[in-house]
């Protein structure tokens, strides 16, 4: 009965020893859960960054104003350079005008045709140059023309009216004998010459202007025979009835 005692005893106090345990073990776990309750809970940890490398707007501005001033820059300097050289231009040409307006006035040139060498001239070209020497009263010239055509261009279709004018360069000079020697040359040479009829007229001239009218009556006679329609036979005819 002792044991049986003895074992119910210890019994009753492991019992006792479990509540006091679970009851313990109860308020620890609520302590625990209501602490964990309590705590803040805490941010998810963002990445740091250098605030003087992540850019920011008005950085970006600051940069973008920096640039603006140095191109701004660069326009001013070359616009002091032009107006630099524009200063040194318009000093020079004040200074020429000044030059001109001091310098005495330059006597107005004559207008003239120069001789020129004809040997680089083709046909047309020197015929027309001795044309001008001759129209200007330039005859030396004009006579240096005309027989450099003649020696050079001898079969040219311009050969005859050559001779022509170079009989007229003396006609006008009043050179008539030389006058007549060429004039009766181109009826020799060029006996089917459109200037025929106009040299057998003048021929007639420088004759009459010699005093030798026969010899005239002659030339205007002969230009009335073979050239009735001309206009030189016309002129022929009239003086032909001067002589009556």
């Amino acid at each position: 009965m002792a044991s049986e005692k003895t074992y119910s005893t210890w019994l009753l106090i492991c019992l006792f020893l479990l509540t006091i345990l679970n009851i313990q073990s109860c308020g620890f776990m609520k302590s625990k859960i209501s602490t964990k309750q309590q705590k803040p809970e805490y941010q998810e940890a963002v990445p740091y960054s250098d605030p003087a490398k992540s850019p920011t707007p008005c950085r970006d501005q600051v940069e973008n104003l920096k640039a603006d001033l140095l191109q701004k820059q660069d326009q001013i300097a070359a616009l002091q350079d032009t107006v630099r050289f524009l200063e040194k231009k318009i000093v020079s040409l004040e200074q020429l005008i000044a030059q001109k307006e001091t310098a005495p006035p330059k006597k107005r040139a004559i207008k003239k045709v120069l001789p020129e060498s004809d040997a680089h001239l083709s046909a047309e070209a020197l015929y027309q140059t001795s044309r001008k020497y001759l129209q200007n009263s330039q005859y030396a010239d004009a006579a240096s023309g005309f027989s450099s055509f003649l020696t050079r261009f001898p079969r040219h279709d311009l050969a005859d009216n050559a001779l022509y004018w170079l009989a007229e360069t003396y006609y006008t000079q009043e050179k008539y004998k030389k006058a007549i020697h060429h004039f009766q040359s181109l009826l020799e040479n060029y006996p089917r010459g459109e200037k025929v009829p106009d040299a057998l007229l003048k021929a007639g001239y420088a004759y009459m202007a010699l005093g030798d009218n026969p010899t005239a009556k002659q030339y205007f006679s002969r230009l009335l025979k073979n050239y009735p329609f001309s206009p030189a036979a016309q002129k022929a005819q009239t003086k032909l009835h001067s002589f009556e």
